[in-house]
């Protein structure tokens, strides 16, 4: 797992993961814990990390 960014929610003392992705030797995959309303989905941001995310995991 190679963690990409990390998050401290309410003022928590340690970073939480909050995207990170899995290199296997037959898939990729990426999660990402972000965007839990409209507010984070309208997110410039967001959506150029989850189409980024999209074409890694393709391989484009």
């Amino acid at each position: 797992m190679e963690i990409l960014a990390v998050n401290a929610p309410d003022g928590t003392k340690d970073p939480i993961p909050s995207v990170w992705a899995v290199r296997d030797k037959k898939t990729r995959i990426v999660c990402i814990t972000l965007g839990h309303d409209d507010k984070a989905h309208d997110n410039p941001a967001f959506k150029t990390l989850l189409t980024n995310s999209v074409n890694w995991v393709a391989g484009r």
